[in-house]
């Protein structure tokens, strides 16, 4: 990766991390505005807030995983089993992230008994994306086609 790739996956990186603190903060305000107005769900806004806000913790430890990766990568200092055990880390906690994310959604359909087409299709698709990501979670060999750093002679 060259300079320019590196600051604009530290961007994108900083703008997702930013956003999920700030959807932490409002996450509460915005579980009672959508599912208090609610007889059915008036009950499970707390829970569902609290589901959501440890989603959102999970894939704030996968963003600063990738961050001290791309660090320790671009100073040369990232061995092969380090630099798995990172990916693998990350990829896990997304994992879980997508597991807590679908609580709400399986209890709201199964458990509660209301919701649609609408939540089915979220759910489907959000326990599809888990899956993917839960199976990306393999080692692999970061430096695919590349000479591995070599240690520095100090």
């Amino acid at each position: 990766m060259n300079r320019t790739h590196l600051l604009a996956l530290r961007a994108v990186l900083l703008a997702a991390l930013l956003g999920c603190i700030v959807l932490q903060l409002r996450l509460p305000q915005l579980s009672e505005t959508i599912g208090g107005g609610y007889e059915e769900t008036r009950a499970l806004v707390g829970p569902y807030a609290v589901a959501g806000i440890l989603a959102l913790l999970l894939l704030e430890a996968a963003i600063v995983l990738a961050w001290c990766g791309i660090e320790a990568r671009e100073r040369g200092s990232l061995t092969r089993r380090a630099a798995s055990r990172v990916g693998t880390a990350s990829r896990l906690l997304l994992g879980c992230a997508g597991l807590v994310a679908l609580i709400p959604p399986a209890h709201l359909l199964v458990g509660v008994g209301v919701g649609g087409p609408g939540i089915l299709l979220a759910a489907g698709a959000l326990a599809l994306m888990t899956l993917i990501v839960l199976a990306s979670a393999v080692p692999r060999d970061p430096w695919a086609g590349t000479a591995p750093p070599q240690p520095s002679r100090c």
